[in-house]
């Protein structure tokens, strides 16, 4: 497999990766390699700290344990996840040659390269580490922004600009492990949830309602969908500033902002009519993943206003919640979509879902609860949510690995 000069939609040249005629690769869209490795990596360093936090065994790394689950799933998971829909996603919306071949093949490597040094940082030198895992996510924003300023979309310029705030983020841990500053570590955690929620709040925004739409019409039912434009606006433009005022000062204006994203996204739920969905697992589980975003607001607005909260229970509702429900459901709907597959959740599927969102809501809410159980919810939460991925990888190995049903490329 080589490397071609092409021309792009857009008439400028450029890299792909020359493939055969006949065969097929992995490589050949950057949904197949990283929605794998998402899967993977949202069960394994969660089943890890689940296991250490119920005495199972001992997990020696460099970073605590819990500081390098949580690193990995905000800076391994997620990314890995945003990678393959990204990479997907903006050949279409600007018509320019995809990443695959050897290019999607290193990219792969620098995000492999990332998870090994933060495995290994008891005997690597902190700075290799910070260097070998802050690279990914620039490759991937060069990947991404080339084709998006040149076609000149103007519409996805944020996702650059996303993926570069999420770089810094990713500093803000390592400056800490570098032991250049004291408090930056979850601060940078932090910052790092808060980005990939503005993110699904853009992209959720855009696919759920045409998703809902569609499936209605497939189904032929009239349901017609209520959406306004103003309130799309209002809700992401609130949403951003609460999620960035509850990150950096934190207090009743912030409380205030985070109830009213919850009361806008809400209402926009309910012009998308979720509850008729239900019939539909494939896009009622969007509409729970952007549930999850309004009790997370709800519950912040709750602690911002005063309320004690246990621990980190509302960021969960966030991280586990909207995060995970909504990377689970994208990436679900992706690869059943693009290897030619029927767009329906085999029974499989649907248990996984239902693990994902019952782990959520127990490591969310179950600790307001107090108590013998409320202690045990991360672990219970944790359980059935690794669980859950790890049959997403089950059912979806064999789906990510194999040439598309209807003999097409990709």
């Amino acid at each position: 497999m080589g490397i071609q000069v092409t021309s792009g939609g857009d008439g400028l040249v450029q890299l792909g990766s020359k493939r055969e005629a006949t065969g097929f690769s992995v490589f050949d869209q950057g949904f197949r390699p990283f929605f794998w490795l998402a899967g993977v990596w949202a069960a394994l360093p969660l089943g890890l700290w689940v296991g250490v936090l119920a005495g199972l065994w001992t997990f020696p790394a460099a970073w605590g344990v819990m500081m390098w689950h949580g690193h990995e799933m905000v800076f391994g998971f997620v990314p890995a996840a945003i990678a393959g829909f990204l990479l997907t996603a903006v050949p279409k919306w600007t018509n320019t040659p995809a990443v695959r071949g050897a290019w999607l093949g290193v990219l792969v490597g620098v995000w492999v390269a990332g998870r090994v040094a933060l495995l290994a940082a008891s005997v690597l030198a902190p700075w290799l580490v910070a260097g070998l895992d802050l690279l990914f996510l620039p490759c991937l924003a060069g990947f991404v922004a080339a084709p998006i300023v040149r076609a000149r979309r103007s519409r996805n310029y944020g996702f650059p600009v996303l993926l570069a705030l999420l770089v810094g983020a990713n500093g803000l841990t390592h400056l800490w492990a570098l032991g250049l500053a004291s408090s930056t570590a979850l601060l940078g955690l932090r910052m790092g949830v808060y980005v990939e929620l503005m993110l699904v709040l853009v992209v959720g925004g855009r696919i759920v309602p045409n998703f809902t739409k569609s499936a209605f019409e497939r189904a032929g039912r009239d349901l017609p969908l209520w959406t306004s434009v103003t309130l799309d606006r209002l809700s992401l433009g609130i949403g951003v500033a609460a999620l960035t005022l509850d990150l950096f000062a934190p207090g009743p204006v912030a409380g205030g902002l985070c109830a009213l994203a919850a009361l806008l996204l809400l209402v926009r739920l309910l012009g998308w009519r979720s509850l008729s969905t239900l019939g539909d697992s494939l896009v009622s589980v969007l509409h729970a993943g952007l549930a999850f975003l309004v009790l997370g607001f709800a519950l912040r607005a709750a602690t911002d206003l005063g309320l004690a909260a246990p621990g980190t229970a509302p960021l969960h509702l966030f991280t586990a919640g909207g995060l995970g429900l909504m990377v689970l459901a994208v990436m679900s709907r992706a690869a059943l979509g693009h290897t030619g597959r029927p767009l329906q959740a085999s029974r499989g599927l649907r248990l996984a879902f239902l693990l994902v969102a019952l782990g959520a809501l127990t490591r969310g809410l179950l600790p307001y609860a107090g108590g013998e159980l409320a202690a045990r919810a991360p672990v219970i939460g944790g359980s059935l949510w690794a669980l859950g991925y790890l049959l997403y990888v089950i059912v979806f190995t064999p789906i990510l690995m194999r040439p598309r049903v209807d003999g097409k490329p990709g």
